[in-house]
């Protein structure tokens, strides 16, 4: 299983997640957002742990080992 983060909480990512979910290869661990409210709200939709609004905790996170950047 392959431990995913995200960073972003847009439909995008959202038809991501469930995408990746669907090979029953991922398992979706940790969402960043500027806001740690709306990573929480995001994340919590798709069973994750983990989330932040700072990009260098998260950065250097080993709770996760791949990550879709869905944000500009």
């Amino acid at each position: 299983m392959i431990k995913l983060a995200v960073i972003g909480t847009n439909w995008i990512t959202d038809n991501f997640i469930q995408g990746a979910l669907e090979t029953g290869r991922f398992e979706l661990c940790a969402v960043y957002s500027r806001s740690l409210e709306k990573a929480k709200s995001f994340g919590l939709k798709h069973n994750a742990k983990y989330f932040f609004d700072d990009l260098e905790l998260f950065a250097s996170s080993t709770e996760f080992e791949s990550v879709y950047i869905a944000s500009p």
